[in-house]
């Protein structure tokens, strides 16, 4: 009976003892969620903090520029871009001038606030807005406008430039094959890499058999080119007197040799006619 005792007030002990492990735990728990979020709230003071400095900072910096700017113009004698010391502007209408400041700087949409201030900072526009959170919220929406507006701008070039892919292929074919002793090969090579080429066509049997339709064709369009010459040419003999078969080219030569009409022969033709 004894042991029984002893064994159930061990236990009874063993329980108590798990509780109290238990609740120094949750202790030990809320005690490191309280410091947790005093820690935030420091480091989140401590950012509102740093921003409003930043901010009065920045607001210092433009006064000094407004300022500077006004001494250099009445230096130089010239009255700059006059700001009368009132303006009675709405917010919307300071936010419209503040952003065609910014289109006419040009400024770099993907650039940071702090990076792109000092590009405009002392133009007397630059204070119309009441405060520097204003002037960085037009300032995000101006470069929210322009991003959209010069990635539209891209799309439409780029689709501009491929409206007829076949067209570009057939231009570069007239422009850049010139002779029938092209090889597919060597073009291909030169060219594989530009739009032009790979823009059209299934795959390169495609392309080549193309090419080589076009080999085909500076033939014919040559060898026409060649006749027509060559009639020209002969009718040009025919009009000039004293020209007879037994003729010599140095005796007659020099008559022909300034016409158009004869520079269209090929080199060594003139002289079997």
């Amino acid at each position: 009976m004894d042991e029984i005792i002893v064994s159930k007030k061990a236990r009874v002990e063993d329980a108590e003892e798990d509780e109290d492990e238990e609740d120094a735990d949750e202790s030990e728990e809320e005690e490191w969620q309280k410091e947790a979020a005093a820690q935030m709230a420091a480091e989140a003071e401590e950012d509102a903090r740093r921003q409003e400095e930043e901010a009065k900072l920045a607001e210092e910096e433009a006064k000094k520029a407004e300022k500077e700017l006004k001494k250099k113009a009445a230096a130089k004698g010239t009255a700059g871009i006059n700001m009368p010391a009132r303006v009675d502007l709405s917010i919307e209408e300071a936010k419209a001038l503040f952003k065609t400041l910014l289109r006419e700087k040009d400024i770099n949409p993907l650039l940071p606030w702090d990076t792109a201030l000092p590009q405009f900072v002392s133009d007397p526009r630059y204070v119309l807005l009441p405060s520097v959170a204003a002037r960085r919220e037009a300032f995000n929406e101006y470069c929210r406008d322009r991003a959209r507006e010069l990635r539209a701008a891209k799309v439409a070039s780029q689709k501009a430039e491929s409206a007829d892919p076949k067209e570009e292929f057939e231009r570069l074919l007239r422009d850049e094959v010139k002779s029938t002793r092209t090889v597919w090969s060597d073009w291909r090579k030169t060219w594989k890499k530009d739009r032009r080429f790979y823009g059209w066509g299934r795959d390169d049997r495609e392309r080549e058999k193309r090419f080589r339709e076009w080999i085909k064709e500076l033939g014919e369009q040559k060898r026409a080119a060649a006749q027509k010459a060559e009639a020209d040419f002969i009718g040009l003999l025919k009009e000039k007197g004293g020209i007879k078969p037994d003729s010599i080219w140095k005796d007659v030569g020099g008559r022909l040799v300034r016409n158009q009409i004869v520079s269209n022969v090929p080199a060594g033709e003139t002289q079997t006619r």
